[in-house]
């Protein structure tokens, strides 16, 4: 593809549902499927692609340091931001999540089929 305006292109599939993140110079895209891949913010060079379990609608957000994607079955899958994929943490809320959760200050804000979760310090 030649324009100037395009910085690079990926010609694989985007996801349907879940956003694009940028943190730093890296681009984090999680499919419906669950792989997870990272790129490159400036080239589009592929950085890795790893996959995670089950199904994916909400987009992965950033905490800090690290990079949360949360699957329909309410598991929340935590890696590093950075260019080497590893497998923090899995939480595990055992409801329907479709909605990306919510970042407010130092609590996060997750919508089940059934229930509201504000995730943080007691003040």
């Amino acid at each position: 593809m030649q324009n100037r305006y395009v910085a690079w292109l990926q010609q694989r599939a985007a996801p349907y549902v879940p956003s694009f993140l940028v943190a730093g110079k890296y681009l984090y895209v999680i499919q419906d499927n669950g792989q997870l891949s990272c790129y490159d913010a400036v080239t589009g060079a592929s950085v890795y692609q790893e996959r995670l379990r089950g199904h994916f609608t909400a987009s992965p957000w950033m905490c800090g340091d690290k990079l949360f994607s949360l699957n329909e079955s309410g598991d929340t899958y935590v890696v590093p931001s950075g260019p080497t994929f590893r497998l923090l943490a899995t939480n595990t809320l055992e409801k329907l999540c479709l909605a990306t959760p919510a970042v407010a200050s130092d609590r996060l804000l997750i919508r089940t089929s059934s229930r509201s979760y504000c995730i943080g310090s007691k003040r």
